[in-house]
């Protein structure tokens, strides 16, 4: 339902940017090709009306007729074009619309058919009479609506048309993937497939004058529609796998844009705090972007430091504790990496020296390291925690 439902839009389109507007009628154009010497350079669009003929429009001479990027429409009631001469006839740039019983037939016995578009096309689209032994067709480089999920797909065209290759559409985003909020560019292109060779490469499709109707999922476009070629900003709105799907006819595309939430990240000001029984210190924790949400606090031991909800650290007894700093995440924001405080707890000993028994004075030893509880140790300590020197607390942390 989806699919017909873009379908009929897409037709509404066409009619409304350029496909077949204000359009000459199947009559005037056969006067056209008859008036024309040996070739003609269509200035219009051209339409079936209720006075032509459905058998299409007829061609018996020699002619080359280039499109220049306009459509000629079927109306879903008539072929487009029927070649009764034997002679060698061109067809360049032409997009042909809506055709019923194929969009061409020919006698021709050289028939090209180059940087043609076929959409909303009665299958087969390209007939040549299969009652002559002469006749021939060769298409390069058409569209018959292949996308690169069907890229290698043969159109429904007569057997004895020779192609050796065709375009199929296909689309980047660059970057592939983004954050909420986050834009990403797409573009829509024609590609050309060599089906001898086996391989794809860049085709200029801009005389073909092709424009896609555009919808999304989980992002927002600065535009409803875009000629091949153009970018197309996307920007991200919800979570999921976001897509940009360009529609031409009864042909779509969809490129998938992975939205992920946005990543968030914890800074700590000191991974190591050292603290008395009684005091009190902020974990000096920040969540980056701000307004993500709010931090999560823990304590490995709420014994000896406890935290609360605002980070605020209060120191309750000797020993060493770990303060977990935590954001689980939310809708729109990633959870972000945990970090870790390691808070060492010690008594109220403020400094350790020498007592001078003459004078009562006590005086710092600059040289000698002590425990936290007093102890004296054999020279500068080698692991994390609070240590006593000339007096004074000191952390050490690596």
């Amino acid at each position: 339902m989806r699919k017909k439902l873009l379908t009929i839009l897409a037709l509404m389109l066409v009619s409304a940017t350029g496909y077949c507007t204000e359009p000459q009628t199947f009559s005037q154009l056969n006067t056209d090709i008859t008036n024309a010497s040996d070739e003609l350079n269509l200035a219009d669009d051209y339409k079936w009306t209720n006075a032509s003929a459905t058998s299409g429009i007829v061609i018996n001479k020699a002619i080359t007729i280039n499109g220049n990027g306009h459509c000629i429409d079927g109306d879903n009631q008539s072929r487009i074009f029927d070649i009764q001469t034997t002679a060698a006839v061109t067809l360049s740039n032409i997009v042909f619309m809506n055709s019923i019983g194929g969009a061409i037939f020919s006698n021709s016995n050289n028939l090209i058919i180059e940087n043609c578009v076929f959409i909303s096309e009665e299958n087969p689209v390209i007939i040549v009479n299969p009652e002559s032994e002469t006749a021939s067709a060769t298409a390069t480089n058409c569209w018959f609506g292949n996308t690169a999920d069907d890229y290698k797909t043969r159109a429904n065209v007569a057997g004895n048309v020779f192609m050796e290759d065709w375009l199929f559409l296909d689309a980047t985003a660059n970057p592939e993937e983004i954050e909420i909020g986050g834009s990403t560019s797409v573009v829509f292109k024609l590609y050309s497939y060599n089906n001898t060779a086996n391989k794809t490469s860049d085709y200029d499709a801009s005389g073909m004058n092709i424009l896609l109707y555009l919808t999304r999922t989980k992002g927002e476009l600065d535009k409803t529609t875009a000629a091949l070629g153009t970018a197309i900003d996307y920007t991200a709105t919800v979570v999921g796998n976001g897509s940009v799907t360009g529609s031409f006819g009864n042909v779509e595309y969809t490129i998938p844009i992975t939205v992920n939430k946005i990543s968030t990240e914890i800074s700590i000001a000191n991974a190591s705090i050292g603290l008395t029984i009684g005091e009190g210190v902020n974990a000096g924790a920040t969540l980056t972007p701000a307004e993500a949400g709010n931090l999560s606090y823990s304590s490995n031991d709420a014994t000896i430091a406890s935290v609360d909800a605002a980070g605020n650290i209060s120191a309750l007894k000797e020993g060493t504790t770990t303060i977990a700093v935590s954001f689980t995440g939310n809708d729109r924001y990633a959870a972000a990496e945990n970090k870790t405080i390691e808070v060492t707890v010690s008594s109220n000993v403020t400094a350790i020296g020498k007592l001078d028994t003459r004078t009562g004075e006590e005086s710092a030893d600059s040289d000698e390291w002590y425990s936290i509880d007093g102890r004296k140790l054999n020279g500068k300590p080698d692991a994390k925690g609070l240590y006593i020197k000339n007096g004074k607390k000191v952390v050490i942390k690596e």
